[in-house]
């Protein structure tokens, strides 16, 4: 091979090798521009905040005069906010109907004796 054809050879792969790298970076680009918001408690106690965006949801808590910044999709979203105490007692009270409910069920005699539910 003479010294010219390496020469363009070796220019060929340098630009593949860059267009690689170039992508790469605009890939980490666009991932990290993704849009957030700021879910801020102004609140005296703790919060809880789902938000749901499409079809991706997330569970924020920030604590009294703290903010916490999901990350969303781009689009629309909806925001719900309760006090920490009201979700807690609610997924006590989901657990104990769930046991309860699993407790009562007639499952047949062979898999009662291989399988235990329960929430925790």
């Amino acid at each position: 091979m003479s010294l010219g054809a390496w020469l363009r050879a070796e220019a060929i792969g340098l630009k593949r090798i860059a267009l690689y790298f170039a992508g790469i970076g605009a890939a980490f680009l666009i991932t990290a521009c993704a849009p957030y918001i700021t879910v801020q408690n102004n609140a005296a106690f703790p919060v809880r905040a789902l938000i749901v965006s499409g079809e991706m949801s997330q569970i924020v808590s920030p604590s009294p005069g703290e903010a916490s910044y999901p990350e969303v999709p781009t689009g629309p979203f909806r925001a719900v906010v309760i006090p920490d105490a009201e979700w807690i007692e609610y997924a006590r009270a989901t657990r104990a109907y769930l046991n309860q409910q699993l407790a009562q069920a007639d499952f047949p005699e062979e898999a009662a004796h291989h399988v235990k539910y329960t929430f925790t």
